[in-house]
């Protein structure tokens, strides 16, 4: 290949590559809240969508002693006669 059409073929890449980078942006993911840390010196520690649960979701008024921690404390038996939800759900994902 010869050089002029190298410099052609090198200009138009690094075209493409800046009509990339300036039309798109990566962003991280937000931080967890503050309390996620203190949650795992707790026996319930959080994992998965709990990480992004707002903190009055699970704790009414500010209590924080003595909060459930049973699944169906705050999630509602949709099958109880199936025995533990974990068998079947865990923290990242709903299965059936």
């Amino acid at each position: 290949m010869d050089r002029p059409r190298l410099a052609v073929l090198a200009l138009a890449a690094a075209a493409i590559i800046a009509a990339c980078n300036s039309s798109s942006t990566v962003t991280a993911p937000p931080p967890p809240p503050p309390g996620v840390a203190l949650h795992d010196t707790t026996p319930f520690p959080l994992t998965g969508k709990h990480i992004t649960t707002p903190c009055a979701g699970c704790h009414a008024d500010t209590l924080y002693a003595n909060t459930p921690t049973a699944c169906h404390a705050c999630h509602i038996a949709r099958h109880p006669d199936r025995g533990e939800c974990s068998n079947c759900h865990n923290t990242r994902s709903f299965i059936g």
